[in-house]
């Protein structure tokens, strides 16, 4: 027993080298530092994880399911040129065994250290990306990358700080968290931030005082998920005028996911946007996350990832896990307005699919 341990600690390991590399990697080139992000540390984690595969133990149904998400991924990247679902297949495939908590914790730690060395740099003056004027004023971004990024940071550490110390945090936590929440928006005037940090308090909120477990409230909280994801879905699909008021509310991020549905498509691998996403004139923008996976990764990945989360927040329900049931709420409405958290590196959450994929694991949402 004692060298099985030590064993399935080496992998762990193994896992979390690269995972955290990864997250280092991201978290710089989404910085006002991208230019010191370097390209090879990609590579290497690509190796690490590739290792931690190769030397874990699989059954035949296992191995069929996964070899079946890597090769849709590697055909969508072959397709689009986007590596982000096969980064989601390959850590996917390699958390088996990982326990989600430290996972989770591990995601914390490394965005905390990560933002705070980027918030001292830029109140050093070693960024010359602090602040941004635009049509709201004066944004400060504290060189996160940008201002709406800043905020972003705020609301998954917040979200992951809740889920991993639910005991411990008491009421005026959550009211010290809300004030904060206003403090981010002030400076960065970011309303999404605003309005998902916000939300996430209330259900957590609601979660502290039992209101959760009441049938009724969690039966509408799980159709208001599925009905907000069909709007962001469907929305930019028919859009026309009658969605102008909505659409300006939510800064365009409906008319500009049309526009690269009616210029791409829907189909079953994706398509190439980059040369849209990535020019300079470029005045689509395309912030909805389920959208970007619809377009860009295909019809496949979007039916993988809104059928695990269903099967999920389900099973949350039924265990009774509240607190895993807010922290996928929260992402999957986070979904609806940023694609970046579209990427496994800043959704933790898409790593509990792992608990369908292998049985043993079931366990994280019980």
């Amino acid at each position: 027993m004692i060298e099985i341990e030590k064993i399935k600690n080496k992998k762990e390991s193994i896992f979390f080298i690269a995972w955290i590399m990864m997250l280092i990697h991201i978290c710089i080139a989404n910085s006002s530092y991208s230019s010191y992000s370097i390209k090879y540390i990609s590579y290497i984690s690509f190796a690490i994880i590739i290792l931690k595969i190769f030397i874990t133990k699989y059954n035949i149904k296992e191995i069929i399911i996964s070899l079946v998400i890597l090769i849709v991924s590697i055909i969508s990247e072959y397709k689009t040129s986007d590596m982000r679902i096969v980064w989601f297949a390959l850590f996917l495939i390699g958390s088996k065994n990982i326990e989600f908590k430290s996972i989770v914790k591990n995601s914390l730690y490394t965005i905390i250290l990560c933002c705070s060395t980027f918030i001292i740099m830029s109140l050093l003056g070693l960024s010359n990306i602090s602040s941004i004027n635009d049509v709201k004023g004066l944004r400060f971004s504290f060189g996160l990358g940008h201002p709406n990024m800043a905020s972003a940071y705020y609301c998954i550490i917040t979200s992951l700080i809740c889920y991993l110390k639910k005991d411990k945090i008491k009421i005026w936590n959550i009211i010290v968290l809300f004030i904060s929440g206003i403090t981010v928006f002030l400076l960065t005037k970011c309303t999404t931030g605003l309005i998902l940090s916000s939300f996430y308090l209330f259900l957590f909120l609601l979660l502290k005082l039992d209101v959760l477990k009441i049938k009724s409230i969690q039966y509408s909280i799980f159709i208001f998920l599925l009905l907000l994801v069909a709007f962001f879905s469907i929305a930019p699909i028919v859009y026309n005028n009658n969605f102008a008021y909505v659409d300006s509310l939510l800064t365009g991020r409906i008319s500009q996911a049309n526009y690269y549905i009616n210029k791409y498509g829907i189909n079953l691998f994706g398509s190439n946007v980059f040369s849209d996403l990535n020019s300079p004139t470029t005045n689509n923008i395309l912030d909805n996350g389920y959208i970007r996976i619809l377009v860009v990764n295909g019809l496949s990945s979007y039916i993988f990832i809104l059928f695990n989360y269903i099967y999920i927040l389900k099973k949350c329900l039924k265990n009774e896990n509240y607190n895993l049931f807010i922290l996928i709420a929260f992402f999957i409405i986070y979904m609806c307005v940023e694609n970046v958290s579209t990427y496994i590196f800043m959704n933790v959450t898409f790593l509990l699919f792992k608990t369908i994929i292998f049985k043993e694991n079931q366990n994280e949402y019980t």
